[in-house]
């Protein structure tokens, strides 16, 4: 309650249009029962567009109607104080509602909330007076979701209520909701329906209906003439004029063809020209799409600097002009050349589906060599753009190459990125038989042989390696290295596989190996990562031959090549014996006593390999079969002698060593090397038995080859 000097002041300022001291008069008025100077003061500021008034009146209209339904005021007080009574204020309560929802007055939105109170008196006296502005108003909010939630079925309760009194607004709005749920013979009957009242949109919609044949027989001359009765009704309305330039624009494109219509042909210049008038008409008023379609027509006119200004007009808004937008800045059609503005637009245009701008997009990748993202967009562009197929189809073009590697990995296109880039840590992308690469990586057996998809690639690949290794360091040595010299470089590459481990895994080739195993959590020995290096290059070697595949390999080596050289370059040369000695004659030689051998002998022997011996060692790396493994054997002058290692291995030591687990080959060469001599209680360098790295690295095999002996 306001005090007297108070309420003075505040009836002062607000005859002066303040408008928050006429929100407090009006509430004090109202709190005081003087109704009629309430409503006045707080009409005055919601005017205004104050949002506390706009509800407060609201809620003194409600609360007045009901006391009107009620009878509990006598039809005088309503007359005297604004005709509560009346359906013109409770339709202005939805709109002093809405505005209030619309300035952040929760409670204004709750008063809308079909649960509510004055929701549910509105919709009671809506249906009792037979309000159909009132229906419409209750159709709309559902119908858009504003104020209320989003309910179309409830849409068209009220709306088909207020169409069958005669609501031109409610049966348009129907016959929309009637055209996107699909059914367009209804959508027609109501927009003819709503048409009959010059409503100016359902007689766009209906035209639009007659010139697409939708729910009736296509017919172009009755478009024409809804669109002109409704430019006639409402002249500020572009929608029309863009339809009606559509029509003439399908008149100018069949003239010359088969007449259906006489008059709409006698003259092509008049279609074209009033198709102009129209788009221009339309433009003028802001419609987007006539804006895009005059930019295209003075394009393909060659007209550029009047297409540039009706793209740049659309730019905003229109996927068209955007692309013809980027393609004159890529090309100085009408403007300034700028290729950045161009790639920026092809941009846009290309992500929102345009397929044009797919293909450019793509080729200005290309330009840039990006392979990827050129793929990608002529991947994209392909399916609508038959220059971006010829891209992909053509076997010369390194995206073709990268769409069979896509097709191998089934269209993943996550999986192509992933592979490439271990393409790209090779050395190599562009394979023109993809499925070569992916049987390298594969370490699952081929039901039809039994054997691993990548084993014959790794039978190819050690050889391959083995001849390119040589020839890098024959090469780098350049004559300044002696033949054994060479041989220790050559070894220090190829043996045991090191080098090829460390590469391996600077690479991060154990990720990609296709292995149930693997998968399963097992961790990625140094053998598996050496026969898969071997495999790739294979394939490499098979994919463009072994010029390029040198050049791949020299390339991986090249970090480790000078340290081997300088290592070698350190290598004692061999002690050659100069002095020649007469042999002794047969009498004065003693007479040969046989020497049993000793099969418990416990150490090998200690002096180098001699050539023969050294031959054993070189059959054990390479995939010999077992007959050329025995005959290397039976040559040999000592089957346990050590190698040139750190660990002074003998021949049974390195082949238990060389796997986590023995396969046929394996185990067929030490059964020959145990029947040629081979100890198992013979030591290394470091005193370990064969015996002992039998048991620790293979102990499933302990009881089959110890029984043996």
């Amino acid at each position: 309650m306001l005090g007297r000097q108070q309420l003075s002041d505040a009836y002062q300022k607000a005859n002066i249009g303040d408008v928050d001291a006429q929100l407090m008069v009006g509430r004090h008025y109202y709190q005081q029962g003087d109704i009629y100077q309430a409503k006045s003061y707080l009409e005055r500021a919601s005017d205004k567009g104050n949002k506390d008034a706009q509800f407060e009146l609201a809620k003194l209209l409600i609360e007045e109607y009901e006391k009107s339904v009620s009878k509990t005021v006598c039809y005088q007080y309503q007359y005297q104080y604004g005709c509560f009574g009346d359906q013109t204020n409770l339709s202005k309560v939805i709109e002093l509602c809405q505005k209030a929802s619309d300035q952040g007055v929760a409670e204004a939105r709750a008063a809308l909330q079909p649960d509510s109170k004055s929701y549910k008196l509105i919709a009671q006296y809506a249906e009792q007076h037979r309000d159909k502005t009132m229906m419409f108003h209750l159709g709309y909010m559902h119908n858009a979701g504003k104020y209320v939630p989003c309910d179309v079925d409830k849409a068209v309760v009220w709306y088909r209520k207020a169409a069958d009194l005669g609501c031109d607004s409610s049966a348009n709005s129907l016959g929309c909701i009637y055209y996107n749920r699909g059914d367009h013979k209804l959508a027609f009957q109501c927009f003819e329906k709503a048409a009959r009242g010059w409503n100016t949109y359902a007689r766009c919609n209906l035209g639009e209906m007659y010139q697409e044949g939708e729910g009736t027989t296509k017919d172009l001359r009755r478009a024409e003439q809804c669109y002109r009765e409704a430019i006639a009704v409402k002249r500020d309305y572009a929608s029309p004029y863009y339809r009606l330039g559509q029509v003439y624009e399908v008149w100018l494109k069949e003239a010359g063809s088969p007449r259906q219509y006489s008059y709409e042909y006698s003259c092509k210049e008049r279609h074209r020209s009033q198709m102009l008038e129209n788009y221009q008409e339309a433009a003028r008023l802001g419609h987007t799409s006539s804006q895009s379609c005059l930019g295209v027509i003075y394009y393909q006119d060659q007209k550029y600097p009047d297409a540039a200004k009706y793209f740049g007009q659309a730019i905003e808004k229109d996927v068209t002009a955007q692309y013809y937008w980027a393609k004159m800045h890529d090309l100085g059609q009408g403007v300034q050349k700028n290729p950045d503005i161009a790639f920026t637009y092809y941009q846009k245009t290309a992500q929102a589906g345009n397929k044009d701008a797919q293909y450019e997009l793509g080729c200005k990748y290309e330009t840039r060599r990006d392979w990827v993202l050129a793929f990608e967009w002529f991947l994209k562009a392909s399916t609508n753009n038959t220059l971006a197929r010829q891209k992909l189809d053509r076997p010369e073009n390194t995206v073709a190459k990268y769409n069979k590697l896509y097709l191998v990995l089934d269209k993943d296109m996550a999986q192509l990125r992933r592979h490439l880039q271990l393409m790209k840590a090779i050395g190599y992308t562009e394979f023109c038989d993809p499925r070569l690469f992916i049987r390298a990586l594969t370490r699952t057996p081929d039901p039809a042989t039994g054997e691993a998809r990548f084993e014959r690639l790794e039978f190819v690949g050690d050889r391959v390696l083995n001849l390119v290794a040589a020839d890098i360091i024959e090469q780098r040595a350049a004559g300044t290295l002696r033949v054994d010299q060479l041989n220790f470089a050559f070894r220090k590459l190829t043996e045991n596989h090191g080098i090829l481990c460390v590469i391996a895994r600077e690479i991060r080739l154990g990720e990609y190996l296709i292995d149930e195993h693997i998968q399963s959590g097992q961790p990625v020995s140094e053998n598996m990562l050496a026969d898969a290096m071997e495999a790739i290059m294979a394939a490499v070697y098979r994919d463009i031959g072994f010029d390029a595949t040198r050049a791949i390999v020299a390339n991986l080596f090249q970090p480790h090549i000078g340290p081997v050289l300088r290592e070698a370059e350190q290598q004692q040369k061999p002690l050659v014996a100069t002095q020649v000695v007469a042999p002794p004659s047969p009498a004065s030689q003693p007479p040969k006593v046989p020497v049993p051998k000793l099969a418990s002998a416990a150490a090998a022997s200690d002096g180098p390999p001699s050539p023969r011996t050294r031959r054993i060692f070189c059959s054990l790396t390479r995939h010999t079969t077992g007959e050329e493994f025995e005959a290397v054997v039976k040559q040999s002058s000592n089957v346990n002698c050590r190698n040139e290692g750190k660990k002074g291995d003998t021949p049974l030591m390195t082949l238990l060593r060389r796997r986590d687990k023995l396969k046929s080959p394996e185990i067929s060469k030490i059964e020959i090397l145990v029947r040629h001599g081979a100890l198992w209680q013979a030591t290394n360098k470091q005193g370990q038995t064969a015996e002992a790295v039998l048991r620790e690295k293979h102990k499933e095999h302990v009881s089959r080859f110890m029984s043996s002996t």
